[in-house]
């Protein structure tokens, strides 16, 4: 998970301690909120306006919140009290955003297959790899599988670190 990522994630989980009524990290009990609140968050928390901005803007596109925004379904409010209803329009662009997620995963695993079968084998173990052989080689970008996080420089050298150990 990349540092600005976590910094959201660690923005959602102090909006669901501050109002527990009205925001989750259960992804099975996800209520879509009340229209502008962002307003209302504003006013009753300490957290930067651009932390709550970024926190909503992903709790609110997440699949669980767009897949709760079905017509009729109840908004709740910051004390988790009705505050009106998710109507027909919004339903129909909740639904088009989950068709155009599922698009976009289903792009991304095929263009990662592709880059993962177009890279070269590594060289047979010789000491020092040609220069050549090293930029010819193709890189995935992307995890192999969906949903999958990408390593970063600090979790592989904890897995090379736990394999010495290991020994």
């Amino acid at each position: 998970m990349s540092n600005s990522a976590a910094k959201v994630e660690t923005a959602i989980a102090e909006l669901a301690a501050a109002f527990p009524a009205a925001f989750t990290l259960d992804p099975t009990l996800v209520r879509p909120v009340k229209l502008g609140i962002k307003e209302d968050i504003y006013a009753q928390s300490a957290v930067s306006r651009r932390r709550i901005a970024a926190a909503l803007r992903s709790y609110c596109n997440s699949v669980h919140y767009l897949r709760a925004s079905m017509e009729g379904a109840v908004r709740l409010d910051l004390t988790g009290k009705p505050a009106g209803t998710v109507t027909a329009t919004e339903a129909r662009h909740a639904t088009e955003r989950l068709a155009a997620a599922k698009r976009a995963s289903k792009v991304a695993s095929t263009s990662t297959i592709a880059q993962t079968s177009k890279t070269e084998s590594p060289p047979a173990a010789s000491a020092t790899p040609k220069a050549s052989n090293i930029s010819n080689r193709t890189v995935a970008t992307e995890p192999t599988t969906p949903g999958q996080k990408r390593l970063s420089l600090g979790d592989l050298k904890r897995a090379a670190a736990a394999r010495k150990a290991m020994r």
